[in-house]
């Protein structure tokens, strides 16, 4: 959990580092823990790239 914590406090830090990554379709339409974890996940990645 520890290590989890330090990662999400490397994203939020200012000036956020820069990140660029490559996801297959496949990824995203894997069905993992239904439609609201699904749309959670989706929130947050929208969030983290400022194109929301």
């Amino acid at each position: 959990m520890a290590a989890r914590l330090g990662r999400q406090e490397l994203l939020n830090r200012r000036p956020a580092p820069t990140l660029s990554f490559v996801i297959d379709e496949a990824a995203l339409r894997r069905p993992i823990g239904g439609t609201t974890v699904w749309r959670g996940r989706a929130a947050v990645s929208l969030s983290r790239t400022g194109k929301r």
